[in-house]
């Protein structure tokens, strides 16, 4: 279950999908001696309901690995982005706000782009698509090779902030650039944490594994492309 701040208050629902779902995956994999990957959080560190109980799931799979012999690995998922990421009011139906459909949608229709705290906070987003086809050669690795015992990072590694990533959308919607505003930070989230991979823990899957990732500015170029027709369709 996602989500920071919306979590928080109504801890109880997050905690239980993540973690006893997180339980029963493994306990499936377990009894069945059959190979998973459990796609954990890049901010790990953060208290939130999210984060903790990720977090927690991450580290009950080191357990069932060491104790139960779980063929089960890790993969740290930064910030993901790409088409068809769930949108928040007022322009979608999700109870979760998340940074690039807010920000994309708001230029786009003209309206205050809002962003947490001074931006400065380093986010490292990368393409669903990317992350998806590290799940799978992460998979099919520990059903090859066996569990792999250190955790994987899934993420670009660069050092972009949030207003880098605002300058970015900005740019490919003209005149965007004068809509943006500053607002307090949400409940559960730090005003200048750090997301970043660490990219060398891919090169298990690969040399250089992390150079076929696609870059930060396509990804973003590609999600305006898709709230566009979105916002066109809705």
């Amino acid at each position: 279950t996602l989500g920071t701040a919306e979590t928080i208050d109504n801890p109880i629902p997050a905690t239980m999908t993540n973690i006893q779902g997180g339980l029963n995956t493994l306990e499936a994999a377990t009894q069945y001696n059959i190979p998973m990957v459990q796609i954990a959080v890049g901010n790990h560190f953060e208290f939130s309901t999210y984060s903790i109980s990720k977090t927690t799931v991450e580290r009950y799979c080191v357990m069932y690995r060491k104790y139960r012999g779980t063929k089960v690995s890790v993969v740290r998922a930064m910030n993901a982005v790409g088409p068809g990421q769930s949108v928040a009011a007022p322009y979608g139906s999700s109870k979760v706000r998340k940074l690039v459909p807010s920000i994309a949608c708001r230029a786009l229709s003209g309206d205050p782009i809002e962003i947490y705290g001074d931006g400065e906070s380093i986010m490292d987003f990368i393409h669903a698509r990317d992350i998806a086809n590290t799940l799978i050669d992460a998979l099919e690795y520990t059903e090859k090779n066996g569990p792999i015992e250190h955790v994987l990072e899934c993420g670009l590694g660069n050092d972009s902030t949030v207003n880098n990533v605002v300058n970015t959308v900005t740019k490919l919607v003209p005149g965007s650039d004068k809509l943006v505003t500053h607002i307090p930070m949400r409940k559960g989230e730090s005003e200048h944490s750090v997301v970043k991979a660490d990219t060398s823990t891919l090169e298990i899957l690969g040399e250089n594994y992390s150079d076929r990732f696609t870059s930060l500015e396509d990804s973003l170029a590609e999600a305006v492309n898709y709230f566009d027709q979105y916002l066109d369709n809705a």
